[in-house]
């Protein structure tokens, strides 16, 4: 994998060019916003400037980021459907002494999505993994939505079909504790940073996976047993 970056590595603050420092050999683990860009990290800018190679899963989504902010590097794709493909060629860019940044579409990356695999993959080869701490929609949501926060629950994403829905929210309705899943968007959307949104179910049965979804704004619906159950669309 080539490294086509500019020499001098810069972030941009304010119109002001910001030299980033070079990276030592490592996979570096970028959380990126969730919606609004100026919850970006100063080292998260640091890192993905500084970076000899930066793995993303879209990189239309990726370079809303990067040119908000002035990084000159050439993201390159990594996602479910070619991680078999490309991850090796990540492992080999460690190899050879290199530093490499992943990020997701928002969110931190690893959450859900195939980037576990390449961080097992680097542990497993030897190499450093260096987590560039931030924003993350679960936290974000379970603290903004009024539910008990002492003890939860992450779920990841439910099954798409409603009977799976069912099935899967039965077998976890008895832990005590607020249940957080993502939720998959739906329909197609122009390449920009993921807009976060999430709904709450105080006291949702396993029915619940077929009601309908709150608005887009609203912040909590109630029903009338347990567990909690929330939601959110972005990592």
């Amino acid at each position: 994998m080539t490294d086509d970056q500019k020499t001098v590595r810069t972030y941009r603050l304010a119109n002001t060019a910001v030299p980033a420092r070079p990276l030592e050999p490592a996979l570096y683990l970028v959380a990126t916003p969730i919606g609004n860009l100026g919850d970006i990290t100063l080292r998260a800018l640091e890192t993905l400037a500084g970076a000899d190679v930066l793995a993303c899963e879209d990189t239309r989504v990726t370079r809303v980021l990067l040119d908000r902010f002035g990084i000159q590097i050439r993201p390159y794709a990594y996602h479910e459907h070619n991680a078999e493909e490309v991850g090796p060629k990540l492992i080999a860019a460690l190899d050879q002494g290199k530093s490499v940044a992943l990020v997701s579409d928002a969110g931190t990356p690893m959450v859900s999505d195939p980037g576990y695999r390449l961080g097992q993959q680097a542990l497993e080869a030897g190499h450093r993994v260096v987590p560039i701490p931030g924003a993350s929609a679960p936290l974000t949501a379970l603290v903004g939505s009024g539910m008990p926060s002492d003890a939860f629950f992450f779920s990841g994403f439910l099954p798409a079909k409603d009977k799976g829905k069912r099935d899967r929210l039965q077998e976890l309705s008895a832990i005590p504790a607020t249940l957080i899943f993502f939720e998959a968007r739906t329909g197609s959307a122009p390449p920009s940073m993921p807009q976060p949104m999430f709904w709450v179910a105080r006291g949702a049965p396993a029915s619940a996976a077929n009601s309908p979804r709150p608005s887009r704004n609203s912040a909590a619906a109630p029903w009338p047993n347990s567990p909690n159950i929330m939601t959110t669309s972005a990592r």
